[in-house]
């Protein structure tokens, strides 16, 4: 997976929006800025993590009263750490890596229509790309992968004037599986495989804006 298939998935989620809008009245457009949790993955006394950092969040939906759906993109840099008794003294940087994630979600509102808390579920894809790996940890790049991912969310949106409002959502992304790292002892010296493969979670906190448009 290279930084052409994200940049193409976001160009299909604007695509996606002339489609919504064939059918739906009320087109919301929405941006967000966040924290995103780490997140850890064991294998026996070791572990693979990710680091805590920023997020961006981009939405294109339409609401119709009570319910509603959108198509979101979610994009995340931080990095990889590990800690293997074989490899490792402790904890150590493995790579920088980049998570973005595409879902579809269905909505349902509570409330008025100046304030309407929500909660959602979603389907779709998680693309983890590592770079900068750790030479001294890895013998050989590290691949990017592409897994089914589920979601959920919730939080509320409040309209401050006809077309104009800010969200404030929690998310939790569940990627199906990730791993199948490769580590080493070093370039030239001897390497073996690390294939770890589970659920795990990601939490996220943002808020942003969004526009309504008819």
């Amino acid at each position: 997976m290279n930084i052409k298939q994200p940049l193409f998935l976001v160009f299909a989620l604007f695509m996606a929006i002339g489609s919504i809008q064939t059918y739906a009245q009320s087109i919301e457009v929405s941006a967000s800025y966040g924290y995103q949790f780490g997140t850890k993955l064991n294998y026996g006394r070791n572990y693979l993590k990710i680091k805590d950092s920023d997020q961006y969040h981009i939405t294109a939906g339409y609401d119709m009263g009570y319910v509603g759906a959108e198509i979101s993109y979610t994009r995340m840099g931080s990095e990889l750490r590990m800690r293997d008794i074989n490899y490792t003294n402790g904890e150590e940087r493995l790579s920088d890596i980049a998570v973005d994630i595409i879902q579809v979600t269905g909505l349902k509102y509570f409330g008025n229509d100046n304030i309407k808390p929500f909660l959602g579920g979603g389907l779709g894809l998680a693309i983890l790309s590592p770079s900068n790996e750790n030479q001294d940890l890895t013998s050989r790049d590290l691949s990017s992968s592409t897994k089914f991912a589920f979601s959920a969310k919730g939080g509320v949106k409040m309209l401050l004037a006809p077309r104009f409002g800010i969200v404030l959502q929690g998310h939790l992304f569940f990627p199906v599986e990730w791993g199948g790292l490769y580590v080493g002892v070093g370039p030239g010296g001897p390497s073996t495989g690390v294939n770890v493969g589970t659920t795990t979670i990601i939490g996220a906190l943002s808020g942003g804006f969004f526009l309504k448009l008819n």
